[in-house]
């Protein structure tokens, strides 16, 4: 595939690879914003081949999730390396959680969102992919990198409980 092509179909997607980029970041919009901008480079300079093996969403998602979890964990390494050189120096660890909000949401959305923080992290990325990315449960296996039948069990259970959590607080009736 060009270059030239690759952008175009990068520019088509880039909202949903942004949504994306936020569930796999657990909404933090800068380093979403981050791990996006890194897919897109290792995609652009071919350290990230489209093999055509599956849609070219599919396909970017997947990077975008491995690229995250890359990230997270170099952040999680270098806040450990952080901590037991402040141990060391006998300063405090403790820091204040600085939550990022992102876009402003209307109160049902927030509510919605909450209910989906409560989910487990695979039932919740089987269910965005799903429903906002309108993958099949198929797509969103090949993009976890997990077989179809534990997509299909997240997805299931996954919505059974959102469906709980929502009916309990009264945001949604039977």
């Amino acid at each position: 595939m060009e270059p030239r092509e690759i952008r175009a179909r990068l520019s088509r997607i880039h909202k949903d690879a942004f949504g994306w980029a936020m569930v796999c970041c657990g909404r933090d919009e800068d380093l979403a914003t981050e791990v996006l901008q890194q897919a897109y480079c290792r995609i652009l300079a071919g350290d990230a081949a489209f093999a055509g093996r599956s849609e070219f969403s599919t396909w970017v998602f997947g990077v975008i999730r491995r690229v995250a979890l890359e990230e997270t964990s170099r952040r999680a390494r270098r806040r450990a390396r952080l901590h037991a050189i402040r141990h060391r120096a006998g300063r405090s660890t403790s820091a204040p959680d600085i939550a990022h909000s992102g876009i402003e949401q209307r109160e049902l959305a927030e509510r919605l969102c909450s209910a989906l923080e409560r989910l487990s992290a695979r039932q919740r990325e089987v269910l965005h992919l799903t429903f906002y990315q309108e993958m099949t449960v198929e797509q969103a296996a090949k993009v976890l990198s997990i077989s179809v039948g534990s997509a299909r069990q997240h997805y299931e259970r996954g919505k059974a409980a959102l469906h709980r959590i929502l009916a309990s607080s009264g945001e949604f009736q039977q």
